[in-house]
Parts: structure tokens; sequence; C-alpha cells
């Protein structure tokens, strides 16, 4: 599971729920109330929040916009409505939806600067680009 640190996850759930429509599931505080773990997630899709404790773990709000990460959604369907909801919530959308050889994505930034791809199949997927090759590896994980 995905851990995204944010400088304040209470805020950054709520913003998350409202605007990439993910769900709260479980919220850990401490005896000053203060977040210290969450999960959130859409159907079997899941991920932790957690806040910023430097060195280590900061947002990118701590280091000028960097990310050493971007999280991958699949949706089942609705991604242009799902990122009209997020524009209008707030989100910078950094790839408007694109439709590509594996279905259609967009990506997008949440208000500390964490960059989300949501993505959908389509039974129109096309072929890769030219030169390009795509393998899946058996059941089994070995690389063919």
């Amino acid at each position: 599971m995905a851990e995204v640190c944010y400088r304040d996850p209470r805020t950054a759930l709520d913003w998350l729920a409202a605007a990439f429509g993910c769900q709260t599931r479980l919220l850990v505080a401490g005896d000053d109330g203060a977040l210290s773990f969450a999960t959130a997630g859409w159907g079997a899709e899941a991920f932790a929040v957690i806040p910023e404790s430097p060195p280590g773990l900061s947002s990118p709000q701590a280091t000028g916009g960097v990310n050493t990460q971007r999280l991958h959604v699949t949706l089942a369907d609705g991604l242009a409505a799902h990122c009209e909801t997020a524009r209008a919530a707030g989100a910078r959308i950094v790839v408007e939806p694109t439709t590509a050889f594996f279905g259609q994505f967009y990506t997008a930034a949440d208000l500390e600067g964490h960059l989300w791809t949501f993505r959908q199949s389509s039974a129109a997927n096309g072929p890769p680009p030219q030169g390009w090759s795509v393998t899946r590896p058996d059941p089994q994980g070995r690389n063919p």
C-alpha cells in the first residue's frame, strides 16, 4: 500500500474525497488528536495518508514541488467527469484526459502537489507506439 505524506493529513483526506472521490476507511489519532495514520481508497484500491515527518517523509510542498512517485488509480468508467470534478475542487490538471494504447488517462496534482494518474481501460485500445514492445510476466511473476 502506498503511503502519501501530507503537512495537514485531515485536510488532505477531506480534499481527496471531494476532488477524487475516495472514501476514508480508517483514522488513527494520538492522545493529542493529531492524525498519525489513515487509509482511504476506492473499491479494492487503497492508500495510506500519513503526516509529514522530515527529513525522510516530506510533502512536495517541502521539496519545491518535486515528486519522487506518482500514484496510479484505475477507474471503471467516467474518466472525463472524474477529471472535471477534480478540477472544480482545485486540482491542477497536469495532463488533460488523453487516449493512449493502454486506455485513457489524466494526471492531476493534489492540494500539496502529489501527482495522481487516473486511468480507464477501453476495448478500443490501439497498439503501442512503433518500436515499443509490451510483455506481461507469467502468473508466477517471471519475466518472459
